[in-house]
């Protein structure tokens, strides 16, 4: 797994290449946490462009960051899902309660 970021206009973006599974949670919630905290970050654009696979920790890391983000005022955007990962955030009913985007730049346009 490979996390790439960068910082557009205060919105952290951050691209994983690799699976959202158990067996990487814990590098990616370390990477994330200080994030969730900074004030100059006023939010978080998930570029799920080249996961192929989530499963339920997944689905919890997502969960947790948009509360953490809720809980200070910030956002989470959802952007580039494939069909797979469409049909489980369908399921989960995570499309309810995320903004989920085609492409990173409708991401950051929502900001």
């Amino acid at each position: 797994m490979e996390l790439q970021h960068r910082i557009d206009n205060q919105i952290y973006i951050l691209a994983i290449d690799g699976d959202l599974s158990a067996k990487f949670i814990g590098e990616i919630e370390q990477h994330l946490s200080p994030l969730l905290q900074d004030e100059n970050i006023n939010g978080i654009v998930i570029n799920f462009q080249k996961i192929a696979f989530v499963d339920s920790s997944g689905i919890g890391l997502v969960l947790s960051v948009y509360k953490a983000l809720l809980g200070r005022g910030a956002r989470l955007a959802i952007c580039n899902l494939n069909e797979e990962n469409v049909e489980l955030f369908e399921m989960t009913r995570l499309n309810d309660i995320l903004p989920i985007y085609t492409t990173e730049p409708e991401a950051l346009d929502s900001f």
